[in-house]
């Protein structure tokens, strides 16, 4: 988990995430699980308007893959940053002791994310090394062409060395 990486947009995100559960779950009563769905699309809602407004990311195909990323860093920086502030309520006697039902289903919301992101890690890796692959492969190609080419040039520098000694018999005489 990388906050860093989207400082400003991925900031905004978590705050709206965590403003949006707050109000909806513990103001308004709304079920923890459906407050956090609804604050996690308001937050990467918020997130995406920001980068937008920044215009941080400009080509259109990487744009997408980091879109994805700030999604999912904003809805696990916002769900630990919203478990944390639940704690701290009920660690100051603001808030009576939430279910561990929802402590659980938040962390598990948590865990899901990071292995999207770890999935997602591990197809980069993976196309990274299937171009690394075909790079290799280009240089043994690259490597049998080089020697196909050596072996011509040796063809001509024989054919040539037989010219030249023809060429010198045939000048002393």
């Amino acid at each position: 988990m990388e906050l860093s990486r989207y400082s400003k947009d991925s900031l905004v995100g978590v705050i709206s995430l965590i403003i949006t559960a707050s109000v909806l779950n513990l103001l308004l009563g709304v079920e923890w699980v459906p407050s956090v769905v609804l604050a996690s699309v308001v937050g990467v809602a918020a997130g995406i308007i920001v980068d937008k407004l920044q215009g941080s990311l400009n080509a259109y195909a990487r744009y997408e893959r980091d879109l994805i990323d700030l999604a999912l860093n904003i809805v696990v920086w916002g769900i630990i940053g919203y478990i944390l502030l639940i704690l701290i309520l009920e660690g100051i006697g603001l808030l009576h002791s939430p279910s561990i039902d929802t402590m659980f289903t938040g962390w598990l919301i948590v865990l899901s994310a990071e292995c999207l992101k770890i999935e997602r890690d591990l197809g980069k890796m993976s196309a990274g090394l299937e171009r690394f692959d075909r790079i290799e492969s280009d240089i043994d190609e690259v490597k049998s062409d080089i020697g196909e080419l050596k072996t011509g040039i040796s063809k001509i520098e024989s054919k040539f060395e037989l010219i030249w000694s023809e060429f010198k018999k045939r000048k002393e005489l």
